[in-house]
Protein backbone atom coordinates (compact mmCIF):
# COMPACT_ATOMS: atom_id res chain seq x y z
CA UNK A 1 0.00 0.00 0.00
CA UNK A 2 1.28 3.49 -0.68
CA UNK A 3 1.03 4.41 3.52
CA UNK A 4 3.67 2.40 3.95
CA UNK A 5 5.92 4.26 1.68
CA UNK A 6 6.00 6.73 4.41
CA UNK A 7 6.08 4.90 7.36
CA UNK A 8 8.70 3.34 9.82
CA UNK A 9 7.48 -0.23 9.61
CA UNK A 10 6.00 -0.35 13.33
CA UNK A 11 4.22 -3.79 12.14
CA UNK A 12 7.58 -5.56 11.63
CA UNK A 13 8.85 -4.20 14.77
CA UNK A 14 5.90 -5.19 17.23
CA UNK A 15 4.65 -8.51 15.59
CA UNK A 16 6.47 -11.81 15.81
CA UNK A 17 5.99 -12.81 12.34
CA UNK A 18 5.03 -16.11 11.36
CA UNK A 19 6.14 -18.23 8.44
CA UNK A 20 5.28 -21.26 6.50
CA UNK A 21 7.26 -23.75 5.68
CA UNK A 22 7.23 -22.80 1.73
CA UNK A 23 8.64 -19.37 3.35
CA UNK A 24 11.36 -21.09 5.46
CA UNK A 25 12.52 -22.76 1.45
CA UNK A 26 12.30 -19.83 -0.18
CA UNK A 27 14.16 -17.55 2.12
CA UNK A 28 16.24 -21.13 2.46
CA UNK A 29 17.31 -21.56 -0.72
CA UNK A 30 16.96 -17.52 -2.51
CA UNK A 31 19.18 -16.32 -0.01
CA UNK A 32 21.36 -19.98 0.86
CA UNK A 33 20.81 -19.58 4.35
CA UNK A 34 20.79 -21.90 6.95
CA UNK A 35 17.67 -22.52 8.73
CA UNK A 36 18.92 -21.65 12.24
CA UNK A 37 19.96 -18.41 10.86
CA UNK A 38 17.23 -16.38 9.99
CA UNK A 39 13.94 -18.38 11.83
CA UNK A 40 13.59 -19.85 15.50
CA UNK A 41 11.14 -21.57 17.06
CA UNK A 42 9.11 -19.87 19.53
CA UNK A 43 7.39 -21.62 22.71
CA UNK A 44 3.66 -20.95 23.18
CA UNK A 45 2.31 -21.11 26.45
CA UNK A 46 -0.75 -24.27 26.94
CA UNK A 47 -3.60 -21.69 27.23
CA UNK A 48 -2.52 -20.91 23.30
CA UNK A 49 -2.07 -24.51 22.45
CA UNK A 50 -5.04 -25.91 23.84
CA UNK A 51 -6.59 -22.69 21.94
CA UNK A 52 -5.39 -23.08 18.16
CA UNK A 53 -3.46 -26.74 18.12
CA UNK A 54 -5.01 -27.80 15.12
CA UNK A 55 -5.79 -24.58 13.43
CA UNK A 56 -2.38 -23.24 13.12
CA UNK A 57 1.02 -24.92 12.50
CA UNK A 58 2.36 -25.82 16.28
CA UNK A 59 5.47 -27.82 16.15
CA UNK A 60 7.15 -30.57 18.91
CA UNK A 61 10.96 -30.89 18.42
CA UNK A 62 12.56 -33.75 20.76
CA UNK A 63 15.97 -31.22 21.49
CA UNK A 64 12.77 -28.75 23.18
CA UNK A 65 11.22 -28.58 26.21
CA UNK A 66 9.12 -31.92 26.84
CA UNK A 67 5.25 -31.39 26.20
CA UNK A 68 5.96 -27.56 24.10
CA UNK A 69 4.67 -26.44 21.14
CA UNK A 70 6.44 -24.22 19.33
CA UNK A 71 5.25 -21.68 15.82
CA UNK A 72 8.25 -20.80 13.69
CA UNK A 73 8.91 -17.33 12.78
CA UNK A 74 11.45 -14.99 11.70
CA UNK A 75 14.52 -13.96 14.40
CA UNK A 76 14.30 -10.68 15.90
CA UNK A 77 17.23 -8.03 16.34
CA UNK A 78 17.38 -5.03 18.59
CA UNK A 79 16.64 -1.87 16.49
CA UNK A 80 19.96 0.52 16.10
CA UNK A 81 17.86 3.90 15.77
CA UNK A 82 14.91 2.87 18.66
CA UNK A 83 16.46 1.83 21.94
CA UNK A 84 14.70 -0.40 23.41
CA UNK A 85 12.74 -2.19 20.91
CA UNK A 86 13.36 -4.90 18.51
CA UNK A 87 12.53 -5.91 14.59
CA UNK A 88 12.55 -8.14 12.31
CA UNK A 89 15.95 -9.08 11.35
CA UNK A 90 15.30 -8.41 7.53
CA UNK A 91 13.93 -5.09 7.98
CA UNK A 92 16.75 -2.03 6.79
CA UNK A 93 16.71 1.18 8.51
CA UNK A 94 18.16 4.27 8.32
CA UNK A 95 17.52 8.33 9.26
CA UNK A 96 15.62 10.10 7.09
CA UNK A 97 17.79 13.46 6.57
CA UNK A 98 15.26 15.52 4.76
CA UNK A 99 13.86 17.62 6.84
CA UNK A 100 10.57 17.78 4.99
CA UNK A 101 10.33 14.75 4.96
CA UNK A 102 7.12 13.01 5.61
CA UNK A 103 8.20 9.82 6.99
CA UNK A 104 7.07 8.68 10.07
CA UNK A 105 8.97 9.16 12.87
CA UNK A 106 11.72 10.47 10.40
CA UNK A 107 13.33 6.72 10.12
CA UNK A 108 12.97 5.04 6.48
CA UNK A 109 12.54 1.56 6.80
CA UNK A 110 12.29 -1.04 3.91
CA UNK A 111 12.22 -5.02 3.76
CA UNK A 112 15.17 -6.24 2.69
CA UNK A 113 13.80 -9.68 1.52
CA UNK A 114 10.77 -8.02 -0.01
CA UNK A 115 10.72 -10.09 -3.34
CA UNK A 116 10.60 -13.19 -1.34
CA UNK A 117 8.78 -11.80 2.06
CA UNK A 118 6.67 -14.43 3.99
CA UNK A 119 3.14 -14.72 3.14
CA UNK A 120 1.68 -13.35 6.26
CA UNK A 121 3.68 -9.77 5.35
CA UNK A 122 2.37 -9.32 1.81
CA UNK A 123 -0.77 -9.88 3.58
CA UNK A 124 -1.43 -7.79 6.32
CA UNK A 125 -3.04 -5.97 7.90
CA UNK A 126 -5.99 -8.21 6.02
CA UNK A 127 -7.61 -11.79 6.85
CA UNK A 128 -10.02 -13.81 5.56
CA UNK A 129 -13.10 -14.73 7.82
CA UNK A 130 -13.24 -18.24 9.64
CA UNK A 131 -14.38 -21.33 6.65
CA UNK A 132 -15.16 -18.12 4.44
CA UNK A 133 -13.51 -16.29 0.93
CA UNK A 134 -14.82 -13.00 2.32
CA UNK A 135 -11.67 -10.66 3.49
CA UNK A 136 -11.48 -7.84 6.42
CA UNK A 137 -8.92 -5.63 7.51
CA UNK A 138 -7.82 -4.96 10.79
CA UNK A 139 -6.71 -1.14 11.24
CA UNK A 140 -2.77 -1.19 12.56
CA UNK A 141 -3.42 2.37 13.69
CA UNK A 142 -6.36 1.97 16.20
CA UNK A 143 -4.88 -1.58 17.41
CA UNK A 144 -1.63 0.09 18.04
CA UNK A 145 -2.50 3.50 19.82
CA UNK A 146 -1.66 1.73 23.83
CA UNK A 147 2.16 1.47 22.72
CA UNK A 148 4.05 4.09 23.89
CA UNK A 149 7.43 3.14 22.54
CA UNK A 150 7.74 4.75 18.90
CA UNK A 151 8.73 1.86 17.15
CA UNK A 152 5.94 0.18 17.53
CA UNK A 153 3.24 2.48 16.28
CA UNK A 154 2.03 0.89 13.37
CA UNK A 155 0.47 3.37 10.44
CA UNK A 156 1.33 7.09 10.21
CA UNK A 157 -2.30 7.57 10.50
CA UNK A 158 -5.63 5.57 10.28
CA UNK A 159 -5.98 3.55 7.13
CA UNK A 160 -8.89 4.32 4.98
CA UNK A 161 -10.60 2.43 1.84
CA UNK A 162 -8.71 4.25 -0.78
CA UNK A 163 -5.43 2.53 0.57
CA UNK A 164 -6.83 -0.60 -0.29
CA UNK A 165 -8.91 0.22 -3.48
CA UNK A 166 -5.97 -0.32 -5.94
CA UNK A 167 -4.68 -3.37 -4.21
CA UNK A 168 -7.44 -5.36 -3.57
CA UNK A 169 -7.23 -7.70 -6.42
CA UNK A 170 -3.83 -8.65 -5.27
CA UNK A 171 -4.40 -8.88 -1.41
CA UNK A 172 -7.42 -11.18 -1.96
CA UNK A 173 -5.02 -13.67 -4.53
CA UNK A 174 -2.54 -13.19 -1.50
CA UNK A 175 -4.96 -14.03 1.28
CA UNK A 176 -6.09 -17.11 -0.80
CA UNK A 177 -2.76 -18.45 -1.07
CA UNK A 178 -1.64 -17.65 2.26
CA UNK A 179 -4.88 -19.98 3.60
CA UNK A 180 -3.84 -22.95 1.77
CA UNK A 181 -0.14 -22.48 2.58
CA UNK A 182 -1.03 -22.20 6.20
CA UNK A 183 -3.48 -25.28 5.64
CA UNK A 184 -0.97 -27.48 4.27
CA UNK A 185 1.92 -26.58 7.05
CA UNK A 186 -0.67 -27.35 9.30
CA UNK A 187 -0.83 -30.63 7.99
CA UNK A 188 2.46 -31.16 8.26
CA UNK A 189 2.80 -30.21 11.49
CA UNK A 190 0.53 -32.89 12.31
CA UNK A 191 2.75 -35.50 10.39
CA UNK A 192 6.16 -34.33 11.80
CA UNK A 193 4.20 -34.21 15.84
CA UNK A 194 3.56 -37.93 15.39
CA UNK A 195 7.46 -38.76 14.89
CA UNK A 196 8.84 -35.43 16.39
CA UNK A 197 12.47 -35.24 15.43
CA UNK A 198 15.11 -32.82 16.18
CA UNK A 199 14.79 -29.33 14.98
CA UNK A 200 18.01 -29.08 12.78
CA UNK A 201 15.98 -31.88 10.67
CA UNK A 202 13.20 -29.71 10.17
CA UNK A 203 14.79 -28.39 6.80
CA UNK A 204 14.92 -31.80 5.33
CA UNK A 205 11.72 -33.08 5.81
CA UNK A 206 9.96 -29.81 4.62
CA UNK A 207 12.25 -30.47 0.82
CA UNK A 208 10.87 -34.03 0.89
CA UNK A 209 7.26 -33.17 1.72
CA UNK A 210 7.24 -29.90 -0.60
CA UNK A 211 9.01 -31.89 -3.43
CA UNK A 212 6.36 -34.24 -3.30
CA UNK A 213 3.52 -32.31 -2.68
CA UNK A 214 2.21 -32.71 -6.45
CA UNK A 215 2.59 -36.87 -7.03
CA UNK A 216 3.08 -37.56 -10.55
CA UNK A 217 -0.36 -39.98 -11.06
CA UNK A 218 -0.95 -39.18 -14.91
CA UNK A 219 -4.59 -39.89 -15.60
CA UNK A 220 -6.52 -40.38 -18.60
CA UNK A 221 -9.08 -37.50 -19.83
CA UNK A 222 -12.26 -39.07 -20.73
CA UNK A 223 -13.96 -38.22 -24.01
CA UNK A 224 -17.51 -36.28 -23.64
CA UNK A 225 -20.05 -39.05 -24.12
CA UNK A 226 -22.59 -38.38 -27.24
CA UNK A 227 -26.22 -38.01 -26.97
Amino acid sequence: MQICNSCHAGCCRKHNIDITGIDILNIAETLNLDISFFSEALPNDDQYVKAMLNKVPLLKFTDGEPDKYYRMCLKMRESTLFPNSLKCMFLQEWIDENPDSANFNKVIARCGIYNIRPLTCSTYPAKLEQNSLSAYYIDPFISSEENTNPAYKACPRPLSKDDFDNNSANMMKDLVLYKFEMDFFKMLSEKWNKNPRASDDLITFLKEEYKNRVKFTPKEISSPQKN
